[in-house]
């Protein structure tokens, strides 16, 4: 097994970002998850944790998924960013911006999974 690495959720609480931490920490690669729930303290943690990589809800109120995206891309270009979209327009948006890989929603966890390891690699 490699080194394992922070990972930081940005979505609302609720069931979502619960399951998304509960898979996060069943993989063998993670050390550690944060999470956010505003472009501000997404970033802050960004700074201070270096997570190697950020998932982000593109359900987020107002532009904050986004402004997160750019600002990551602009900040710490090398880390790893997956963002999960609710429709096909956040999709593109999220490929558009950047994002190391952007997942429709209900996409199943087993895929969701996989995913996530392979950009942990």
């Amino acid at each position: 097994m490699g080194a394992q690495m922070p990972v930081l959720v940005v979505a609302k609480p609720g069931p979502l970002r619960d399951s998304l931490v509960t898979l996060l920490k069943s993989l063998p690669q993670v050390s550690t998850v944060e999470q956010a729930n505003t472009a501000s303290s997404a970033l802050r943690t960004v700074e201070s944790k270096r997570p190697a990589l950020v998932v982000v809800d593109s359900n987020l109120p107002g532009d904050e998924a986004w402004t997160v995206l750019n600002q990551l891309k602009t900040r710490r270009p090398a880390v790893r960013c997956v963002v999960l979209s609710d429709t096909v327009q956040h999709y593109r948006r999220a490929e558009a911006a950047g994002a190391s890989q952007a997942l429709l929603s209900g996409t199943p966890a087993p895929k969701l999974s996989v995913a996530l390891e392979g950009l942990l690699r």
